[in-house]
This record gives C-alpha cells, sequence and structure tokens, in this order.
C-alpha cells in the first residue's frame, strides 16, 4: 500500500528534480520502488540494507515472508548499482541469500550533537540506566525488566530504568514491572524526537542494549559518543564498536547482565572511565 501510494509522489519530485540517482533505504518497500523508478527514468539506485529487509534478520531465512520475497529480494539487489550493508555481520548475513558484491559503510553519529554533559554526571540521589529500541522480542526487554528487578535488590543506590520506544510488547512490561515490585521505577518514554535524544543520554548515567540480533546500533553509537558507559548483549557488530573491556561490557548470550550491570552502578569512578573511553 506503502508503495503504490508513494511511487506517483516519488515520480512527480523525480521529473521536477531531474534526480542523478537514487538512495533507497531498507530493500522492500523502498528499493523495490527505485527499481521501478529506475527503469523508468533511467536513475541509478543504491540499496542500503538496514537489518529485518535481510533474510534470517528477524525470522529464519526460511520463513514463508522471506521465501515469498526472495526472488523480489534478489532481482531488486542485482539491478541495484551498489548494494551497501551498515556492517560486517549483515553483510555476511546477506552473502547467504546472495552472492554478488556487498559494500560495507558503517553507521555514523554526529559527536557535535551527541557529546558528554559539560556538568558530568555525579551526584544523583538516584542514577538511571536506559534503553533505546523497539519494544519487541529482539531486543529482549523483558529480560531487562527481569534483571533490573533483581539489580535494585542488589545495589546500594536506587537505580530508574527508562525505555525510549514503542512496541507491541509494551502491556506485557508494564505487568511484568508491576509483578516484580518495580513499577515505580520503571519508565516508559514512547516514542521520542531526534532532537530529543542527545538530552535523554545526557540524563542517564548507563545505557544498556541486550538484542539477541543487530547490526550496527545506532543508539549505542549515540550513547558511546554521549559519554555513557555501556553495557551490551554480543551480536551483530557491537562487539567490534566496544573493541576492548576498558570501553565497555559486553555480555555473553547467556550471560546475566545483573552482576556486571550492579558492580557499574556501585562504582562511580568506573561509570566514569568506561563512559570517557568510549
Amino acid at each position: 500500500l506503502f508503495a503504490a501510494r508513494a511511487l506517483p509522489v516519488c515520480g512527480e519530485h523525480m521529473d521536477r528534480a531531474r534526480c542523478d540517482g537514487i538512495l533507497a533505504f531498507f530493500t522492500l518497500p523502498a528499493a523495490g520502488m527505485a527499481l521501478r523508478l529506475s527503469r523508468r527514468s533511467g536513475c541509478p539506485f543504491i540499496v542500503s540494507l538496514r537489518g529485518s529487509d535481510v533474510p534470517g534478520f528477524r525470522y529464519s531465512r526460511w520463513a514463508p515472508p522471506y521465501l515469498l520475497a526472495r526472488p523480489l529480494i534478489r532481482r531488486i539487489w542485482r539491478e541495484a548499482s551498489a548494494v551497501v550493508a551498515h556492517s560486517t555481520a549483515l553483510r555476511n548475513l546477506t552473502g547467504l541469500t546472495w552472492r554478488g558484491p556487498i559494500e560495507t559503510i558503517p553507521n555514523g553519529v554526529d559527536c557535535r550533537r551527541f557529546a558528554p554533559p559539560p556538568d558530568g554526571r555525579r551526584g544523583r540521589d538516584a542514577l538511571q540506566l536506559l534503553t533505546v529500541g523497539q519494544l519487541i522480542h529482539r531486543k529482549n526487554p523483558l529480560r531487562l525488566i527481569a534483571a533490573f528487578a533483581e539489580l535494585n535488590r542488589r545495589v546500594a543506590t536506587p537505580v530508574r530504568l527508562r525505555l525510549v520506544g514503542r512496541g507491541p510488547l509494551e502491556s506485557n512490561l508494564r505487568a511484568q514491572a508491576r509483578a516484580l515490585g518495580v513499577e515505580g521505577l520503571v519508565e516508559f518514554a514512547g516514542f521520542v524526537p531526534p532532537e530529543r535524544m542527545p538530552a535523554e543520554y545526557a540524563a542517564a548515567d548507563a545505557f544498556v542494549l541486550l538484542s539477541s540480533r543487530e547490526g550496527m546500533s545506532n543508539a549505542l553509537l549515540e550513547a558511546m559518543a554521549s559519554g555513557l558507559p555501556c553495557v551490551v548483549a554480543r551480536a551483530g557488530d557491537s562487539e567490534k564498536l566496544i573493541a576492548s573491556p576498558g570501553e565497555g561490557l559486553v555480555l555473553d548470550e547467556t550471560e546475566s547482565p545483573v552482576e556486571p550491570l550492579a558492580a557499574l552502578m556501585d562504582d562511580p569512578d568506573r561509570r566514569l572511565a568506561l563512559g570517557a573511553a568510549a
């Protein structure tokens, strides 16, 4: 439906602007539209892969949606002037579906917008743990809230958890927080406009990302640029961004985040050191 409505609008813009090229983010629907526009106008197009548009990222490569879309996906990639992945992990996953050339251009972060707060992060009555992302199973927010409830039983300083993002698991997460007795300590921020995101990172004391699958997380890049100590699951290129234990904490798939987070929350000097290294 989006493609059907957007194609005529894009075609009109291209006619007026006399475009020289098309950059499509996500294979479907955007690059499918770019293929149609390219055939009509003769403009070359580039596909920027983002994750869920690659078979095997969100679901199994053999899941029915991917099986049905695979011939179209391959045709789009074959006819593109370039196919670009934002991480090594995503490029390798794409290679299981298509054997053509795939460039890697990492995600970037604007360090003028995302920077450590000038007044530092000392002297707060309660610490704030921040996570940013969709409230979906792949991001493991249920695991995070369970760990957070245990964390507050172990640390000396009270900790609050702020979740930025929306998704179908929100009602489940609110119920879980009530059941675990941490409802008053968990904040659901919902959607936050991009211009307000620097303030979200500046107000936090640590960042956590427990995704089971991840490419190159923009949220992690922004948190690191903002001087936050980061605790992440070993997924995608997260461990390449956090290149050494002195730049953040990378958890194995089965490792509980409770102990590392508790040690981090009780050690302000370590939080500052990890944030500065990040």
